[in-house]
């Protein structure tokens, strides 16, 4: 079922969307989000649950890059921390989605919809 206000989002995941922002020249897409409490927040940060960024306006789909000195761009932790702010670079090199863009992200069983690309 589609995660789409702030309330349902910080009531079944414990966050709240920082910002979704186009960066290093539009190469990456970074999704940050705040957690508010961990114990609900803890999926998201699984290292097996592969993040996907969805243009709803083209259907295309970012993902996570992964390089060899740095692995996969995201944050993953042991333990999530209240109150701290994660972030997840989906790759954009092709400039597929762009300022403005709506996007829906995909973390596991977690979907946002509806989101502005800063």
């Amino acid at each position: 079922m589609p995660t789409t206000s702030a309330e349902e989002l910080r009531d079944k995941w414990g966050v709240e969307i920082a910002s979704v922002r186009l960066s290093g020249q539009g190469y990456f897409v970074d999704f940050r989000y705040k957690v508010l409490d961990p114990k609900k927040a803890a999926p998201l940060a699984k290292a097996e649950w592969k993040p996907l960024l969805i243009d709803q306006a083209t259907g295309n789909t970012l993902r996570v890059p992964t390089t060899p000195k740095l692995g996969s761009l995201r944050q993953t932790a042991v333990q999530l921390l209240e109150g701290r702010t994660y972030f997840v670079f989906f790759g954009n090199s092709r400039g597929l989605v762009k300022h403005g863009s709506k996007v829906t992200v995909v973390i596991g069983d977690c979907r946002i919809e509806n989101l502005t690309v800063e």
